[in-house]
């Protein structure tokens, strides 16, 4: 057998057939490191009549649904005369090695091999998730407090804390500097997008502005915030835009005063008020930045 490693991605141990001695093992450098299990896959399917195999890893459901990363193919096994195809060798012999994802998998020389034991998902969904696919966000948590104490909330309503099983809502807690910085400075270089909002009132967090600014200018593709938009005057609407904020979503969840205020306990003209502020703010500034937000019972974009 032939075996085209340059990362040197198998496993330590791999125990060769003499029915594969006329055969290929491509391992594309994608940095991820093959389980024994997957390569004995590839194996069997050879042994059992496929003449050429793929191994991509997947799992059902979650993969069909975006919850995981699309796999790169990691592996080919195929015969030594398919490496005299012109299609073929010139994919697989690219500069660096680098094969097109599901080039090879398109030409239907290939029998697709995907499915994966718990060991296998532990292993490339667990331990090697990052290196599969780069996240197309980060969740940013600044803070664990709110101005708000809404009703069906599982971190701030009065009812449902009674239900927590730890103490991390009991004492306030907000993200350093030193942490922000680095936040902005690993997505600026990877190019991914940072979400704030989520367990949280962000426009707490006194360093926000100044966070969603330096995101920006280390090259942050896009800035989401998250909020209900209490605090959301014409000052924090101009500095936000001013600091180059991308999208903002709004979260209203009534349609008229009363409502508002069994649900969220505050003043939904307020809010209204804001809304409409930073829409003519950011209009009138000429800076874009996506706008969403609930107005009677229908969500509205601008």
């Amino acid at each position: 057998m032939i075996i085209k490693d340059p990362q040197k991605m198998l496993p330590s141990q791999i125990k060769v057939e003499g029915e594969m001695r006329d055969m290929i093992l491509e391992i594309p450098p994608h940095n991820i490191p093959l389980h024994t299990k997957s390569i004995e896959k590839l194996f069997a399917a050879i042994k059992s009549g496929e003449q050429a195999v793929a191994f991509r890893p997947f799992i059902p459901i979650a993969s069909d649904l975006g919850l995981c990363p699309l796999y790169p193919t990691l592996a080919y096994l195929y015969p030594q005369k398919l490496n005299h195809n012109p299609d073929i060798k010139k994919q697989l012999l690219q500069k660096y090695g680098k094969i097109a994802q599901n080039t090879l998998d398109a030409l239907n020389q290939f029998t697709l091999i995907s499915q994966i034991d718990i060991e296998e998902q532990l292993h490339y969904f667990g331990d090697f998730y990052g290196i599969a696919a780069k996240p197309s966000y980060i969740r940013v948590v600044v803070s664990n407090t709110c101005n708000l104490k809404c009703v069906m909330c599982p971190y701030h309503s009065t009812s449902l804390k009674l239900t927590h099983t730890t103490d991390f809502f009991k004492s306030n807690k907000t993200m350093s500097w030193e942490m922000m910085e680095r936040l902005a400075k690993d997505c600026g270089e990877a190019k991914i997008m940072i979400i704030l909002g989520n367990v949280e009132e962000p426009m707490l967090h006194p360093n926000l502005v100044k966070f969603v600014e330096l995101c920006r200018q280390r090259g942050v593709p896009g800035v989401h915030l998250t909020t209900n938009g209490q605090l959301l005057d014409e000052s924090r609407a101009r500095l936000l835009l001013k600091a180059g904020l991308t999208s903002i979503d709004i979260s209203i969840d009534a349609a008229d005063p009363d409502t508002y205020l069994k649900i969220r306990g505050a003043d939904l003209k307020r809010v209204e008020t804001n809304v409409f502020n930073f829409l003519k703010l950011r209009d009138e500034l000429a800076i874009p930045c996506y706008v969403q937000y609930l107005c009677q019972n229908k969500s509205m974009k601008r």
